[in-house]
């Protein structure tokens, strides 16, 4: 062991700079309980040192109860210094780490201390400490113990007293209520907000346990998670929210599907969830619409296909709203937020996958929506939302192409990919970008589809009106290329 595996390059220097000896040991106690970081951090860094030098560290049990004093609630607020306050954090945890005490002093309210730096992605910890603080936990949470702490001292003894009122959704026992109760005094809102006093660091406790129990733990336990799964989910923060929406894409992805059915909680993460795809600008920035819509639709995929049954009710019922309610819904509404549109047709691929064949109810609807995306000169500005259409419209092509050859769909496709063809012709070769390069790739596919589907059917092929639109746009020939060969010479 020694400072490089434990310190990042910052706390590294200040502890060569610092020696062992500049702060007397009666006074660490004092340093560690202060306000101000920088003192807590050169405390932290006394203890790591006399422990690199195997000198013995005064009173470690007192140590490390007063270490995991200054890592709880570790709140970033206004004012903060957050760099002092991570170095800080950083270095505690270096020390709590080397003073190695023994198990029975690493009590479960130190090791819940501890949690929340397991995250590196978060401003109250660093890359480094969130490395030590995940070595600290294997070493005093071995695989037989780990899952009882997260299921007695994480769910049900720190989570469960703060989340059981914080939603109307689900009972404090987190299972689906019968009928929603009406809003306390103050409203709801009020109510969920209750649990923000605790702190932001419950966020991330609580997804250190989603990720880190097992499949047979969430069977068993299932109803612990609820409750804090449903108000993150319906946070009004966005920040909140989207990071509450992928934690329940963790749980999913773990959970048994047969919980999820037989539980009706499936419903419930669907009522939670699905206002998210309705986050959109103005009323929402795009950037925090962007990252939500994904995650929003990420999530009740994932919720969706927990039924392996493509012809399942529920999970056609889910996709079906999910394309109507959400896609459709949420193209009318901001179809001019580029970026938002291109999330809007990459989801529209992911769902037309899972609904196959059963996505032909929305083969008009869908080309009605790719039409005005393909077809728009000036969305070649921003190519790959233009790119996504594309895909949508072949993944949508390779799954309703029952409906396609011999209907007016087949002709509005090819009058759809020639516009575009012939936008992408009119900016001229010196704009061409690799994204351009790639949509051009994906035109063709489109024809290569609709020509293999016509060489399947009895369906006569209209020779004469494709002979006229090339003689007048020979520009568009490569692209009709498929149409050219063999008996669908034109």
């Amino acid at each position: 062991m020694n400072a490089e595996e434990l310190l990042g390059s910052d706390n590294q220097s200040r502890l060569q700079l610092l020696g062992k000896d500049v702060i007397p040991a009666e006074s660490i106690q004092n340093s560690l309980a202060s306000d101000d970081a920088s003192l807590r951090r050169d405390a932290a860094l006394a203890i790591l040192g006399r422990a690199l030098d195997t000198a013995p560290a005064p009173g470690n049990g007192t140590l490390t109860e007063t270490l995991a004093k200054t890592l709880k609630s570790p709140n970033i607020h206004g004012g903060t210094d957050v760099f002092a306050a991570a170095t800080a954090a950083e270095a505690a945890v270096a020390a709590l780490y080397s003073i190695e005490a023994d198990a029975e002093k690493m009590t479960s309210d130190v090791l819940l201390a501890v949690v929340p730096y397991t995250q590196a992605s978060q401003p109250w910890t660093t890359q480094a400490a969130a490395s030590v603080a995940e070595r600290l936990l294997d070493r005093y949470l071995p695989a037989d113990k780990e899952q009882e702490f997260i299921i007695s001292d994480v769910l049900q003894s720190y989570l469960r007293p703060i989340f059981s009122k914080s939603t109307s959704s689900v009972t404090a026992e987190g299972r689906p209520a019968l009928f929603r109760e009406p809003p306390p005094e103050g409203g709801f809102h009020a109510q969920k907000a209750g649990w923000k006093e605790a702190g932001l660091h419950i966020v991330a406790i609580f997804e250190w346990a989603v990720q880190t129990s097992e499949p047979a733990t969430m069977k068993k336990y299932w109803p612990l998670y609820i409750p804090v799964l449903v108000t993150l989910t319906e946070d009004d923060d966005v920040a909140i929210r989207q990071r509450g929406i992928d934690i329940l894409n963790a749980f999913l992805t773990k959970c048994p599907a047969d919980i999820l059915r037989t539980s009706g909680i499936d419903s419930v993460f669907q009522e939670s969830v699905f206002p998210s795809l309705l986050f959109l600008p103005t009323l929402t920035p795009e950037a925090e619409s962007v990252t939500l819509l994904r995650s929003a639709y990420r999530t009740l995929l994932t919720l969706a296909l927990a039924d392996s049954d493509p012809a399942g009710k529920k999970r056609r019922a889910l996709l079906d709203k999910m394309l109507r309610d959400g896609v459709l819904a949420g193209y009318f509404h901001a179809s001019q937020h580029i970026r938002v549109v291109e999330v809007l047709m990459q989801s529209v691929v992911q769902i037309v996958e899972a609904l196959q064949i059963y996505a032909v109810k929305h083969l008009q609807s869908l080309l009605d929506l790719f039409a005005p995306v393909l077809t728009d000169a000036f969305a070649l500005a921003y190519a790959p939302a233009v790119v996504a259409a594309a895909t949508a419209l072949n993944t949508t092509i390779l799954n309703c192409w029952p409906r396609m050859v011999g209907t007016p769909h087949a002709e509005q496709v090819i009058n759809i990919v020639s516009r575009c063809w012939t936008n992408i012709h009119d900016a001229g070769n010196d704009n061409i970008s690799s994204d351009l390069n790639i949509l051009t790739e994906e035109l063709k596919k489109t024809m290569t589809l609709l020509a293999a589907l016509w060489g399947e059917s009895d369906e006569p092929l209209p020779k004469e009106r494709l002979g006229e639109i090339v003689q007048k746009a020979p520009h568009l020939k490569p692209l009709f290329a498929p149409f050219q060969k063999g008996k669908f010479a034109v």
